[in-house]
């Protein structure tokens, strides 16, 4: 048996995840690469590491459509993603009750 809690508390631990969770909730259905540029400083080689992991635990659901010769993914919020948003919207408002948090989405802390 699986523990959810310890398995995904390495994965949001890890630098880029809260934040990429972040834009896929706020503008779902959008592509890896409309998430990379809302993303700015992460690396292509993250943004799909972090984006295998929370599809691997089924916390965003990949999508891709086939249009002629393009291929179009895209990436939105499971049942269980949604579910676990409302944790870290209880996190982010406990965060910026305290002034040193100023900003209002995490991809664009200074701190990353």
């Amino acid at each position: 048996m699986t523990c959810h809690v310890l398995a995904l508390s390495g994965l949001f631990g890890k630098k880029w995840t809260l934040a990429l969770l972040e834009q896929v909730s706020l503008h779902g259905n959008e592509g890896f690469n409309s998430l990379s540029r809302r993303m700015g400083k992460v690396s292509p080689k993250i943004l799909s590491q972090r984006l295998h992991q929370l599809e691997a635990h089924e916390i965003v659901q990949r999508t891709v459509q086939l249009a002629g010769n393009q291929t179009r993914t895209s990436y939105t919020m499971t049942k269980k993603g949604e579910d676990l948003l409302v944790i870290f919207g209880q996190l982010k408002r406990w965060n910026t009750s305290y002034p040193e948090c100023a900003v209002q989405s995490c991809a664009d802390c200074p701190r990353y």
